[in-house]
């Protein structure tokens, strides 16, 4: 996991997300054949200098547990452009 870097749709103004700011809570687990697999999420929110509110969710799934699989992020506000969480 590493840095989301996101630009503000209205003013195109680049913000960059460390996942180390990121809060990440357990959202549903699993039984799986080799134990469980663990769905954690975060949200974060970020407010830019032109007003504009920008939301990033991310989530992610341990499966065996400690092995971090591909997450997905979406974003609102404004345009993705580097995802390495």
């Amino acid at each position: 996991m590493g840095t989301l870097i996101v630009q503000c749709n209205q003013c195109q103004r680049s913000h960059t997300v460390d996942v180390a700011e990121l809060e990440f809570d357990t959202v549903g687990s699993d039984d799986r054949q080799m134990g469980p697999e663990v769905l954690y999420g975060a949200e974060h929110d970020i407010y830019c200098t032109c007003e504009n509110h920008i939301q990033i969710s991310h989530q992610y799934s341990e499966y065996p547990i400690g092995v971090e699989n591909e997450g997905t992020t979406d974003v609102t506000g404004a345009f993705v452009i580097s995802d390495t969480l």
